[in-house]
């Protein structure tokens, strides 16, 4: 999203039933990195940056997703579900809203939306040199899909606020989790480049400037690529160059999991 890609190919080596969001099986019409970055013709993050750094109190920092002429009664697949988003500084901190249509608990709110809306408020506030404040999002449809996930997941009884096994991650005063960019100014470069992935050595992990490559994404790549390739115990060796905490644990529940569906079942789930 941060480099602006709107192609499926990448997305689907990570996820495979993008797939089904693509209605011409290349692109994906409602990719949100796209809308910032030059759906509208110009780099909304870079204005938005810019407006900030000028005016610090200024109110019109709104960041566009929804086009109405686009997708007002589109027939496609995929149309945005985040509309828009709202940017202001306070007494320091960069103070993110995000606004949805349409919300689904499990794989938007919850899955998705606060990890990448989250990433993109950390990605303006280290260019505006500001604290992160808060992330809210308005949810105007809150809902959840009645499939066989949610079957799978309805009875189990979950606390949002606090996770007993994660001895309440953020608050303990050892987790390390560092802002992604090192250097702002190379960040964008460095992104295209360790997007590209499929035309380098995702083994080298030297050579990169900012925090979010060098000690989260390489490794989590590594990672992710020994996962493909059903070699558990050296995807879970790479996670322990993760050095950002909380990318960490994550990262190594989520292949625990996986690891575990994959000696029961003989198999493992890509996304």
């Amino acid at each position: 999203m941060l480099n602006g890609a709107n192609d499926l190919k990448t997305v689907k080596y990570f996820v495979k039933n993008m797939e089904n969001f693509s209605d011409d099986d290349k692109t994906l019409w409602g990719a949100y990195g796209w809308r910032w970055r030059s759906f509208f013709f110009f780099d909304q993050i870079e204005d938005i940056i810019r407006m900030l750094k000028r005016n610090p109190d200024d109110r019109r920092a709104v960041l566009q997703m929804w086009d109405a002429i686009g997708d007002l009664d589109r027939k496609g697949k995929d149309v945005p579900c985040n509309t828009h988003i709202y940017f202001k500084i306070r007494e320091g901190m960069l103070h993110m809203t995000v606004c949805c249509r349409s919300n689904d608990m499990v794989w938007g709110a919850y899955g998705a939306n606060a990890v990448h809306m989250s990433m993109l408020q950390e990605y303006i506030a280290s260019a505006l040199g500001v604290d992160i404040g808060h992330y809210r999002q308005i949810s105007d449809s809150f809902h959840v899909y009645q499939n066989e996930l949610w079957d799978r997941l309805k009875h189990l009884t979950i606390d949002p606020w606090y996770r007993e096994t994660k001895r309440n991650l953020y608050d303990n005063e050892t987790i390390y989790f560092p802002l992604i960019t090192t250097d702002i100014d190379t960040f964008n470069s460095e992104l295209n480049e360790f997007m590209d992935f499929e035309n380098r050595n995702i083994t080298i992990s030297e050579g990169w400037d900012n925090f979010a490559f060098k000690s989260i994404g390489h490794p989590m790549m590594c990672a992710y690529w020994a996962h493909k390739q059903k070699d558990y115990d050296k995807a879970l060796a790479e996670v322990e160059y993760i050095v950002a905490t909380d990318w960490r644990v994550a990262c190594k529940e989520w292949l625990l999991k996986r690891k575990e569906n994959f000696e029961n079942k003989g198999e493992s789930r890509d996304d």
